[in-house]
This record gives structure tokens, C-alpha cells and sequence, in this order.
């Protein structure tokens, strides 16, 4: 049961990346909305199609969030990329696969630490300057979404339960296997 651990952590936040990982929110309203995958490949944002934001969706001003115009984000690239590799290390060579899982997961939970991180200086930065008067009721936020905390959960699942069958296998490999040769009699110590 437990060789299918690893396959399963992978193709989970393979499909965690399908759900919403980042939304841009004005004042508790949602303006762009992105899965992991919108942030990798560079896909189409959503973006919500009523009322006055709906409206806005269609400005000029908001032409930077078009796909044509943007560049893939390199840390939930990076994410896919590493976990990815490491999948195929798990099928490829079973004698490294509790080492590839451990540094994939590692690797990719420092990533997605390093996406919000990045994110939300660059949030920040944008929004730090003076605005004006008219600007000092706005405010911008990022909500990172369930995509996002899915995919970190199983990439540290994925260390925490590959070190764990790792000091597993080395204690297992420590023991002596019983025998009767191996028993001291205890008789013969009287």
C-alpha cells in the first residue's frame, strides 16, 4: 500500500494546479483570479464577467494581463518541472526513489514559498507608492487559494512521509532478522 504513496502526492498537486492558486483582490473584490497552471504555462487569467469589474475586463488598461503580453511565472513552472522529474525518477529507479521524492518535495516546497513571497512583494512595490487622495480607500490584496495551500500541503506531505519510510528502511535494514542462531540462550549466561 504504501509503494503507491509517492504516485499519488505526485498526480495530487499535479490536479491542485487545476483549482484557483492566486486571486487579485480590489477592496474584497476579485479582479483576476489564476490557476497554477494560468500562472506556468501562461494561460488565460479568469477574470469576472458582471458588473463593474466585468466592464473593466474589457479596458485597454487592463491589457497586462494578457497572455501575449505576460511571462510565465518560473517558480510554479519550476514546480511542475521538479515534481514532474521527480515522478519519473520514482519509475525509472526504485533505489532512489525515497531520495528523489524527499529533494523533490523539498525543492518544490521552497518554490511555492518563494511564489508567495514574490508575489506579494511585487504587490507591495506596486501599490506602495502615493496614489493620491482620491486612491487612499483602495486596497489591493492577494489571496493565495486552495490550489495553492493543496499543493504546498502534499509537497510537504511528500517529504514528511518519504523521511519517515527513509529511517524506516534504514532501522528495518539495522535489525537482525530472528532466528534461533541469531537468539542468546540465556541459560548458559547462569
Amino acid at each position: 500500500m504504501l509503494k503507491f504513496v509517492n504516485p499519488a502526492l505526485y498526480g495530487a498537486v499535479f490536479l491542485f494546479f487545476i483549482l484557483p492558486f492566486l486571486e487579485v483582490r480590489c477592496n474584497g473584490s476579485t479582479l483576476v483570479q489564476a490557476s497554477g497552471y494560468s500562472l506556468a504555462l501562461n494561460l488565460k487569467m479568469d477574470m469576472p464577467s458582471q458588473g463593474f469589474l466585468g466592464q473593466m475586463a474589457d479596458s485597454p488598461d487592463l491589457s497586462a494581463l494578457d497572455s501575449s503580453k505576460r511571462k510565465p511565472d518560473f517558480l510554479s513552472l519550476g514546480v511542475l518541472i521538479v515534481l514532474f522529474v521527480g515522478g519519473v525518477l520514482w519509475f525509472v529507479n526504485r533505489k532512489t526513489e525515497r531520495w528523489a521524492a524527499i529533494i523533490a518535495g523539498s525543492v518544490s516546497t521552497i518554490l511555492l514559498a518563494l511564489l508567495q513571497v514574490v508575489y506579494s512583494g511585487k504587490l507591495e512595490e506596486k501599490t506602495g507608492g502615493d496614489f493620491g487622495e482620491i486612491f487612499q480607500y483602495v486596497k489591493f490584496t492577494i489571496h493565495f487559494g486552495i490550489g495553492y495551500w493543496l499543493s504546498l500541503l502534499a509537497c510537504l506531505s511528500l517529504v514528511v512521509v518519504n523521511v519517515y519510510l527513509k529511517v524506516q528502511e534504514r532501522r528495518n535494514a539495522a535489525l537482525l532478522p530472528y532466528t534461533p542462531e541469531n537468539e542468546p540462550d540465556l541459560l548458559d549466561e547462569v
